[in-house]
């Protein structure tokens, strides 16, 4: 069997797999964590998730208000876990049926909301990571 890594995809290629070669690309692997964000009054929002038995608090502000939202069951998807912790910028939408929030270093925050919300909502703002 041969591999090869480099910053193109990588390609399978073993006697079994000639007619059928596979191509995967490579990307940073992500770490998920579960937890729960809400909307607390007005633009701010907060949440929780575990990360390696820690937790880690989230509380932000949204540009704009948006109607209240929660998610019971959000996940968290970071590349380092010394990722998480500071004041992050974000943008992302929350509504009809799910919420999304991207913030720099590769983190995220997704999840489907408890309660849908019309119409979606494209946000932007900023929020701050620190583990209790």
């Amino acid at each position: 069997m041969h591999f090869e890594a480099r910053n193109t995809p990588l390609i399978i290629n073993a006697p079994v797999l000639q007619k059928f070669p596979v191509s995967l690309s490579c990307s940073r692997m992500s770490i998920i964590a579960t937890g729960w964000l809400r909307a607390t009054a007005g633009s701010r929002f907060t949440g929780r998730f575990m990360v390696n038995d820690a937790q880690y608090l989230i509380a932000g502000s949204l540009a704009s208000s948006v109607p209240t939202f929660k998610s019971s069951a959000a996940t968290l998807s970071y590349e380092r876990e010394g990722n998480l912790t500071g004041t992050k910028a974000l943008d992302g939408t929350i509504g009809q049926e799910n919420i999304l929030l991207k913030f720099s270093d590769g983190i995220q925050i997704e999840g489907k909301l408890d309660s849908p919300i019309y119409p979606a909502s494209s946000v932007c703002g900023a929020a701050f990571f620190t583990q209790t």
